[in-house]
């Protein structure tokens, strides 16, 4: 079992559960997890920092690990987040995109923070936008489709035509962090070619 002190609480983890202070939920029961990372600044200076994640099962029960109390200085409340985020995505993201890969091998496509993925490839907006009006969303097939990532965000984009773009928001979205996992792991060998062989979907 692995563990931290947040904020007078004890956040572990085990290959079960994970559980802060008084609240434990089993990983098998976990459907989401939610991620805010925010700024704010007055005059230059950051005034105050949200570093939180929430976990939340099938019940709606949840755990919610706010690092943003532990504000002393910026340095501080990075590292304690960092941590937090190290502990609770090792142990819960994995198992999360274990269930998408399997739902993806049994339904043939699986919706998950907004984005519509199938076993060919995943659908990526269209080139155009004007008003309310947009391009509709195009199939980009794995071979055609890159990733890329920032603090906070990560864009689906087509290698031949880079118009054909998506721009994904982690924070305050449910699952964009697994979403992202999922991708890099569907990309990374080629594991797309067999997902039904994919060591995490068993």
């Amino acid at each position: 079992m692995y563990s931290i002190e947040v904020g007078g609480d004890t956040l572990s983890a085990s290959p079960d559960s994970i559980s802060c202070g008084v609240s434990t939920i089993s990983l098998g029961e976990i459907e989401s997890i939610i991620i805010y990372a925010t700024n704010n600044y007055l005059h230059g200076a950051l005034v105050e920092g949200e570093r939180s994640i929430t976990v939340v099962d099938r019940n709606q029960s949840m755990i919610k690990v706010d690092c943003s109390r532990i504000f002393p200085t910026r340095d501080v409340l990075d590292h304690v987040y960092g941590n937090v985020y190290q502990l609770i995505c090792s142990t819960v993201v994995p198992p999360l995109v274990g269930r998408f890969l399997e739902t993806l091998d049994r339904e043939g496509s699986v919706r998950i923070a907004g984005a519509h993925v199938e076993r060919d490839g995943v659908w990526i907006d269209g080139s155009w936008k004007i008003l309310w009006f947009k391009a509709k969303p195009r199939l980009v097939h794995w071979t055609d489709l890159k990733i890329s990532g920032q603090y906070g965000a990560f864009l689906l984009q087509s290698r031949s035509n880079p118009r054909l773009r998506t721009d994904i928001q982690i924070n305050g979205i449910r699952n964009a962090v697994v979403l992202d996992a999922l991708i890099r792991y569907l990309l990374h060998a080629n594991n797309w070619r067999d997902i039904a062989k994919c060591p995490s979907s068993q």
